[in-house]
């Protein structure tokens, strides 16, 4: 049996500033805009039996850093989790999964949204579709200090994966990702549901320096959905369509 440990802490300053609205209103630059301290806390411990084929590892962090707006200034974000992984390697196969939980939350800070909730896209002459406040969007939004979760951000996930080799050549694998339920915007009036992607692929070697690969990627066909980005600028009214099933043959020649 081994045991290994491992723990680290990381401290950085980037004083850099984005372009944009960053004057205040008695024409100087707010401190927040140079507030980029980002300070990671981690912790990993790593399982090995001894002749064994397999091994198991996790790590738990916690991490204080800073999101870029678009107005130059920043948000303070405070993240707490964990992350675990299984191992099995034993020629033809191998095989992994992994689990990831990621608490994000705003750190007593500050943020904004084009629109403060999806019914702002819509007026009130639809009510059969969607009752709207009349509002409409984007109509800039700018929300206190909290400590809510961070939108966009999956708080669970799990991945998995594996390979076969078929002959000394020719190789098999698949992979699969599944993310739980988040909120897409600040309120959490809009939320990507349970989802799931799974993808197999296929990989021959005709020489060292040569090899042909195939990825058939989301091959149930899944209607998944993800934010533009971090944050949810744009989460309460919109969302980016994952690619339905798709293939990529990729040709390697290493000169």
């Amino acid at each position: 049996m081994t045991l290994y440990g491992a723990a680290s802490y990381n401290e950085a300053t980037s004083n850099s500033m984005a372009g944009g609205n960053t004057l205040s209103s008695d024409n100087t630059i707010s401190a927040q805009n140079f507030a980029t301290e980002n300070t990671l806390v981690e912790f990993g411990l790593k399982y090995i039996p001894t002749d064994s084929d397999w091994y198991a590892d996790g790590a738990l962090f916690s991490q204080r850093r800073s999101l870029r707006n678009r107005d130059g200034s920043n948000t303070g974000i405070r993240t707490e989790g964990f992350e675990s992984q299984v191992f099995y390697d034993a020629y033809p196969y191998w095989f992994s999964a992994g689990y990831s939980y990621i608490n994000a939350k705003y750190d007593n800070s500050s943020s904004s949204q084009d629109s403060a909730q999806v019914a702002d896209a819509f007026d009130n002459s639809r009510p059969d579709i969607i009752v709207g406040n009349n509002i409409g969007a984007p109509n800039y939004t700018v929300f206190s200090p909290s400590n809510r979760q961070v939108q966009g951000i999956p708080e669970q996930s799990i991945s998995i994966n594996g390979s076969y080799s078929i002959n000394s050549k020719w190789q098999a694998g698949f992979s699969g990702l599944f993310t739980n339920s988040y909120p897409l915007d600040f309120l959490a009036t809009v939320n990507i549901r349970d989802q799931y992607t799974l993808n197999v692929n296929t990989r021959y070697t005709f020489t060292d320096t040569t090899s042909l690969r195939l990825d058939i990627n989301n091959i149930t066909n899944q209607k998944n959905w993800r934010p533009v980005f971090e944050g949810g600028y744009f989460g309460a009214t919109l969302v980016f369509p994952e690619l339905p099933i798709n293939a990529k043959l990729t040709l390697t020649h290493n000169f």
